[in-house]
């Protein structure tokens, strides 16, 4: 028995070291995801921030193209950037565009054409972005696309599409759904201040904004009605009066 206590004098110490480097370990741990997630958060990007203007324009599958020369009009061309980022021009074929500006753009041609024409000045105009447009949908009047060569607001954006039907939609409601860096972000705006003349603070749309103005509640109500009783009623009547004139015979 005294030999057992002794291991065990000896092997207690040796035990509770052990331990206590393990809850040192787990305390360390514990302490670098605090940092991770400290730093996950300063670094999440606020989907949110208006930085008050739009972003420099560069190109990108979709957007239409312009390319014009002073002294050879019979180059003019106007092109759209193809998926895979590139545009197709007289005498020098395929031509890469994606992510540069246009002034950039401008630069590669005119190098590209100095192989092929003399003064080769040319000039390169964006017609359309395709990625500078909106989307709203919902209880508006016109719900569609809506291309914004300015910078534009919610409400904005609900007047191009004809603005609300106002037996419908429910304006302290609308749905703001945005996409940064391939996360989906929603925000609910209310807009019913607006309709009462009173000014709110703008809230401007980024590229690719989906505005969704839902219904009211009575407007969901009426529809189930709509579906579940009177659409019924019809047949009801009838199966009831056929019945009726089945047993009368």
């Amino acid at each position: 028995m005294s030999s057992i206590n002794s291991k065990l004098r000896k092997a207690g110490p040796l035990k509770w070291i052990s331990i206590a480097r393990f809850g040192a370990t787990i305390r360390s741990f514990a302490a670098l995801v605090c940092v991770a997630l400290a730093a996950g958060c300063a670094s999440a990007p606020n989907p949110w921030v208006d930085t008050g203007v739009l972003r420099a324009v560069t190109l990108s599958p979709g957007d239409e193209i312009e390319v014009r020369f002073r002294y050879w009009p019979e180059l003019d061309e106007t092109v759209t950037v193809r998926p895979d980022g590139k545009i197709a021009l007289q005498l020098i074929d395929e031509v890469d565009t994606a992510g540069l500006s246009p002034e950039q753009l401008d630069a590669r041609l005119t190098k590209l054409y100095e192989a092929q024409l003399k003064d080769p000045v040319l000039t390169v105009m964006v017609r359309g972005l395709f990625n500078q447009r909106v989307y709203v949908g919902g209880e508006v009047n016109e719900p569609g696309v809506i291309e914004f060569p300015e910078r534009i607001t919610v409400s904005e954006a609900i007047m191009e599409a004809g603005g609300f039907n106002l037996d419908s939609a429910k304006p302290g409601n609308v749905i703001l759904i945005r996409f940064v860096e391939g996360q989906r972000y929603v925000k609910k705006v209310n807009l019913k201040p607006l309709l009462k003349g009173k000014m709110t603070d703008p809230i401007y749309l980024s590229e690719r904004d989906i505005v969704y103005v839902p219904e009211t509640r009575i407007v969901k109500a009426n529809r189930w009605v709509d579906q579940y009783i009177n659409d019924l009623l019809p047949d009801i009547i009838e199966t009831a009066a056929t019945g009726f004139l089945f047993n009368n015979r």
